[in-house]
């Protein structure tokens, strides 16, 4: 009898230690994967500024004094004076989409990974979208 509680003692513990073990090991998961996750947004966030910086050297970004914005499931919204009626400016707006893009493309991993949209709308002075 004393043998059999000592093994069912045994048996007992073992299955503790391997309950503990397999909470210990989810959890490291779960930290890892909260980290690359903020790793990800980082880079998002410094992505947006990279974007920003670049939209500096458009005049007709500059002179509209509006900040770009951002939606995760809309995409960039880049206010400009853009005037639709002079095909330089209409030109001048392929021309950022077209930027923007590139750096979409570059960070495309993280962005699908957080399911983020990739859309790029110009806005013209008027504040209307620029197909």
């Amino acid at each position: 009898m004393k043998k059999g509680i000592t093994g069912l003692t045994i048996i007992a513990f073992l299955v503790i230690t391997l309950s503990i073990t397999l909470n210990s090991q989810e959890a490291e998961e779960t930290a890892t994967t909260s980290i690359s996750q903020d790793e990800a947004y980082q880079q998002v966030n410094q992505m947006m500024i990279d974007i920003g910086k670049q939209l500096q050297n458009f005049k007709v970004f500059a002179e509209a004094g509006e900040d770009i914005v951002y939606d995760s499931s809309e995409g960039m919204t880049i206010p400009t004076t853009i005037n639709t009626s002079e095909h330089k400016d209409v030109m001048l707006a392929y021309t950022i989409n077209e930027m923007v893009t590139d750096i979409f493309k570059d960070h495309e991993d993280i962005l699908e990974e957080l399911n983020f949209s990739k859309e790029v709308h110009i806005l013209d002075r008027n504040g209307n979208k620029i197909d």
